[in-house]
């Protein structure tokens, strides 16, 4: 090798190069019980999982190593949304022998991570929107001639469906105790409610006069209370 001479990008004309778009680390808690999840999920993979330096990065998936490392400075749901994006490595480019086209790569793992947590009710577009376009403005950038923006980011649509599903499969929260417990009540209470509005056959004037004035079909409405039963793991 020997030196030479280069210009700095201050001293050439053109069109500007394309800047990627700031992202904005999600803040707040992450949903009860998915962070373990997705460590499960990682770990059921063959890989550990650990917070540590990313070296600038928020992520990181080390295929070699079997190792998923996640920035430990910052809030759970900025975490839970990392640890999906490199879930989503380990599910889909684990065996890729061609890893050049970095920008692809990464739209798909952040494309995966959006779908996990939109799942989850956790909104993290405010991330993911400005990473992905930065991710494929990077893709076409090695390729201008190629798949436009919009095509790339189309092109991984079965790919990231069909690996969010998967680790959906893991995480996605069941309905809880008590939303069981609501449906089952609503069952047993929608057909006494049914035949509580039916129309009365005796009129007022006919009943007994020691009859008890109640509302149609209450008198077959069970107590609300009785003392016998209780109520109740890029970037």
């Amino acid at each position: 090798m020997k030196p030479a001479a280069v210009f700095d990008v201050s001293q050439t004309d053109g069109v500007p190069l394309p800047q990627q778009p700031e992202v904005e680390l999600l803040k707040g808690e992450a949903p009860i019980g998915l962070c373990a999840s997705l460590v499960g999920y990682c770990e059921s993979r063959g890989y550990t999982v650990s917070r540590g330096d990313c070296q600038g990065a928020n992520g990181v998936t080390k295929f070699d190593t079997k190792e998923v490392i996640v920035r430990p400075d910052v809030d759970d749901a900025q975490a839970v949304k990392t640890l999906a994006h490199e879930a989503a490595h380990t599910t889909l480019h684990e065996k890729l022998v061609d890893r050049t086209c970095r920008g692809l790569i990464e739209v798909e793992a952040e494309s995966v991570a959006f779908l996990v947590l939109a799942a989850h009710q956790v909104d993290s577009s405010q991330y993911t929107f400005n990473y992905v376009a930065g991710r494929a403005h990077q893709a076409k950038a090695l390729a201008p001639d190629g798949p436009s923006i919009e095509e790339i980011v189309q092109a991984t649509g079965q790919r990231v469906i069909t690996a969010a599903d998967q680790i959906l499969n893991v995480t996605r929260p069941g309905p809880s105790v008590a939303e069981v417990a609501v449906g089952s009540l609503a069952m047993e209470i929608e057909p006494k409610v049914d035949r509580a509005l039916q129309p009365v056959s005796v009129m007022a004037s006919e009943q007994p006069a020691s009859h008890q004035h109640v509302l149609p079909g209450m008198d077959v409405l069970p107590p609300l209370y009785s003392p016998d039963h209780g109520p109740t793991i890029g970037r």
